[in-house]
C-alpha cells in the first residue's frame, strides 16, 4: 500500500473550491475532515483504498439544483488511509454516526443502526472483502441531512440482491412495489450500494445503487420514470458527443420510508467518459437547467480554471415529475506556475513508489536486454536519487532505502573494480559512476580500485569510455565521463581536469547540447554535464551555440526532467521553466511513478557516432526506476520561490 501526499493535496484543493461556492459556510474545512475522519490538512491518504473517484481521492462535491434552488453537498469515503480492512471498518462506522448526529438527522439513528446492521457483514473475517472501503457519507454546510451508502459491490450477485432485499422488508412498512422492482432489476442488474436520504422519517427515502450487467433498454428494468420522456431528454443532451460504458452508468431508485412507495429515480453519467471541454460542459448544463426549468449553476467557478472536472452528472426525477440535477466534482489537475508544497509532494510521492518496488535485498531490477535484466547500474542510479532528495528533505525513510542499497552493491562485488549493468556484463564506466556518487552522497567509504577504474577507462585525447572492448564500447562516451570524472580521487581530478575542460568542448555541439552515445536524445548527457559542473564549481564553456527552439520536440517525462535541469543551471525565463514543471508533474501517475519511455540505446558496438548516424535498439525501462529516480534529481534541486512584491515564482537551482 503506497501513501500519496498528492491525495491529500487534492482534498485540499477539492475543500478551497467548496468553501469559495459556499464561502458563508462555518467550520467547512472541518466538517470535510470529520466525513474523512482524518486531521485537518492530512497527506496519508492510501492509493486505491477509495473508489469514491477515478483517482483514488476519497472527497467529492455534489450541486444538486432543482425547482426551489442549488444546493452544496460534500461527499467523503472515511477511513481511507488505514491499512487494515477492519480499521477501516470501525472508522467508517464511527464517522457515520457522528454524520448523522451532526447533520440534524438523528431521527434517523435508529434505522441507521438496522441498515448497518443488515446490509454490512457481522464478522470480521466476511468484512475482509471489502477492500476499497465500507461507505459514502454526504452531508450538506446548508441545510440538516444526510445520504449514506453502504457498498454492495464485495459481495455476489445474487448474495448482493437478497441482502437488499431482506434490508427492504426490514425497514419498510411495506416492500411491496420494492419487491417488483428489485425482482425486475435482479435480471439486468448488479446491485453497488444502498443506503438511507434524508434527514427524519417523514422525508427520508431508501436508496438503491445498481449498474446494468449487460446493455438493456430501460424500458426492460420495469421502472416508468426511467424510460419517461424526461429521462429521454435528459440522456440525448448529455451524451449528444460521448457515450458511457456500461461501467459509466449508474442508476438509483429510492422508496419512501413511511409507506414504502416508489419515490424516485437517478441516473448518473461518469465524466470521465463524456470528454467535453469545459466550454462544453458549460454549454451542456446550461441547456439542462433551461430545458427543465430548474436553477441555474454558475459553473464558471467550478470549471474555468481547469483544475476541476465533473466526475459524473446526475439526473433525478421523483415520481410527481419534480427534476433535479447533480453535478459531481473531483479535483483533476492542478494549473499554473507549480510552487514548492506541490513538487515536494511529487517528490515524496515518487520516493515512495521507489520504495514500493525495491527487493528486500536492497536492489531494484529493471531493463530486459538480451544480456539480461540490470541490476547494479538500476541500483546505484535508484539510490543515488534517493539519497540526494534524502539528504535535501531530511526524509530518513529515503536515506535508509538509499543506505540499504549501497550495503547490496558492496556486498554485491562481481569484478575485482567497479559494477556493471549486471553481474554477467562486465564492469562499466557508468554504472561505477553511479555506485561511486552513491557512497559519496551517503558518506560511505569508497576503496580506491574503484576510484582508478575511471584513469584506466580515459582514453587519450577524447574523455572516458564505458568498456574496455569491443570496438566503438572502448571509445571515449561523453555521457558517462561527467560522473565518472567527478568519482575520480582528487588527485586524478586534477591529473586530469585539462583533458577534461578539452573534452568538454570537444564533445558539445553547435546546438548547445553534448553528444549522448547511450541515449536518444542528448537531454540526459547535457543535464548531467551541467549537473556536474555545478557541483564541481565549474563554468559551463563561455562558446556561442545556437538551436531553433521549435526542433525541440519532446514527448516522455525522462527528456522532459532532463530538459528543465537545463532550463534551470542555465538559468531561462521562469516562466518557461515553470510550463514545463507544470507538464511533468501532471505526466506523474497515481502511485507516484513517471512512465519510462524507449529511450536507452544499445548501441551497436560498430556505431561510433550515434548523433549522426545513430544505429541499435532501444528500450524502456518497464518499472519506470530510471526514469522517476532522474526526475527525482531534477526536482530535488529546484527551489520555487514567490517574486517580492507580486505573485510570479522564481525557480532556483539550489
Amino acid at each position: 500500500m503506497i501513501r500519496s501526499v498528492r491525495l491529500g493535496q487534492k482534498v485540499q484543493r477539492l475543500i478551497s473550491l467548496a468553501e469559495r461556492i459556499q464561502p458563508t459556510a462555518n467550520s467547512l474545512t472541518d466538517s470535510c475532515y470529520q466525513l474523512l475522519d482524518c486531521d485537518s490538512g492530512s497527506e496519508d491518504f492510501i492509493i486505491g483504498a477509495s473508489c469514491l473517484n477515478n483517482d483514488s481521492s476519497p472527497l467529492q462535491l455534489c450541486i444538486t439544483t432543482s425547482g426551489k434552488g442549488a444546493s452544496l453537498r460534500v461527499i467523503g469515503d472515511p477511513g481511507s488511509f488505514h491499512t487494515t480492512t477492519e480499521s477501516r471498518y470501525h472508522s467508517a462506522i464511527k464517522t457515520l454516526r457522528h454524520a448523522i448526529n451532526s447533520s440534524g438527522s438523528s431521527d434517523l439513528k435508529e434505522i441507521a443502526e438496522k441498515t448497518i446492521e443488515m446490509l454490512l457483514p457481522k464478522n470480521e473475517d466476511d468484512r475482509n472483502i471489502y477492500k476499497q472501503g465500507f461507505v459514502w457519507i454526504g452531508t450538506s454546510p446548508q441545510q440538516p441531512g444526510i445520504a449514506f451508502y453502504l457498498e454492495m459491490a464485495p459481495l455476489s450477485q445474487e448474495k448482493g440482491w437478497n441482502t437488499v432485499v431482506a434490508w427492504l422488508k426490514g425497514v419498510l412498512p411495506s416492500a411491496h412495489d420494492a419487491m417488483i422492482i428489485i425482482n425486475k432489476l435482479k435480471e439486468h442488474c448488479v446491485v453497488a450500494s444502498a443506503g438511507l436520504e434524508g434527514s427524519t422519517l417523514e422525508n427520508s427515502r431508501a436508496k438503491i445503487y445498481f449498474r446494468m450487467r449487460d446493455t438493456t433498454d430501460f424500458q426492460h428494468l420495469g421502472i416508468e420514470l426511467l424510460s419517461s420522456q424526461e429521462m429521454k431528454d435528459f440522456l440525448a443532451i448529455a451524451t449528444e458527443k460521448y457515450k458511457t460504458d456500461l461501467n459509466g452508468l449508474v442508476m438509483s431508485v429510492g422508496f419512501n420510508l413511511q409507506t414504502g412507495a416508489h419515490a424516485d429515480v437517478k441516473v448518473d453519467l461518469c465524466g470521465h467518459c463524456l470528454r467535453y471541454t469545459s466550454a462544453e460542459w458549460h454549454t451542456i448544463i446550461n441547456q439542462l437547467t433551461t430545458h427543465f426549468s430548474i436553477t441555474p449553476v454558475d459553473t464558471g467557478i467550478m470549471l474555468d480554471s481547469q483544475e476541476y472536472h465533473i466526475a459524473f452528472i446526475g439526473f433525478g426525477l421523483t415520481l410527481d415529475q419534480k427534476p433535479r440535477l447533480n453535478l459531481y466534482l473531483k479535483h483533476d489537475i492542478q494549473s499554473g506556475m507549480p510552487e514548492s508544497d506541490e513538487i515536494w509532494g511529487a517528490l515524496k510521492d515518487s520516493m515512495r513508489y521507489l520504495i514500493s518496488i525495491q527487493n528486500e535485498n536492497g536492489s531494484w531490477d529493471d531493463y530486459h536486454l538480451p544480456v539480461g535484466t540490470s541490476d547494479q547500474w538500476v541500483t546505484a542510479y535508484a539510490a543515488h536519487a534517493l539519497a540526494q532528495y534524502g539528504k535535501k528533505s531530511g526524509n530518513n525513510e529515503a536515506i535508509d532505502a538509499a543506505t540499504k542499497a549501497a550495503n547490496w552493491l558492496a556486498a554485491q562485488r562481481s569484478y575485482h573494480s567497479g559494477w556493471g549493468f549486471n553481474a554477467r556484463t562486465g564492469p562499466d564506466a557508468d554504472s561505477t559512476a553511479m555506485a561511486v556518487a552513491l557512497f559519496d552522497e551517503l558518506g560511505l567509504p569508497v576503496e580506491a580500485a574503484d576510484r582508478l577504474f575511471f584513469r584506466e577507462h580515459w582514453r587519450e585525447n577524447d574523455c572516458i569510455a564505458t568498456y574496455t572492448e569491443p570496438d566503438a564500447w572502448a571509445t571515449g562516451h561523453w555521457d558517462v565521463t561527467p560522473w565518472g570524472y567527478h568519482g575520480m580521487s582528487v588527485e586524478d581530478q586534477t591529473t586530469f581536469f585539462d583533458p577534461f575542460q578539452k573534452a568538454l568542448h570537444t564533445h558539445r555541439m553547435d546546438n548547445g547540447f553534448w553528444r549522448s552515445y547511450w541515449w536518444r536524445n542528448p537531454y540526459y548527457s547535457t543535464f548531467i554535464t551541467l549537473e556536474v559542473l555545478d557541483r564541481l564549481g565549474l563554468q559551463e564553456p563561455l562558446d556561442t551555440y545556437e538551436y531553433d527552439v521549435s526542433s525541440i520536440q519532446i514527448d516522455n517525462a525522462f527528456d522532459l526532467a532532463c530538459y528543465i535541469g537545463i532550463e534551470c543551471i542555465r538559468g531561462y525565463a521562469d516562466e518557461k521553466i515553470g510550463t514545463h514543471l507544470r507538464t511533468l508533474l501532471n505526466w506523474q501517475a497515481e502511485n507516484g511513478q513517471w512512465y519510462g519511455s524507449a529511450n536507452l540505446r544499445v548501441t551497436d558496438n560498430f556505431c561510433y557516432e550515434p548523433w549522426n548516424n545513430p544505429s541499435g535498439t532501444y528500450y524502456e525501462d518497464k518499472k519506470s526506476i530510471v526514469t522517476t529516480a532522474t526526475i527525482m534529481r531534477v526536482l530535488s534541486k529546484i527551489i520555487p520561490t514567490k517574486a517580492p512584491h507580486n505573485s510570479s515564482v522564481i525557480y532556483n537551482w539550489m
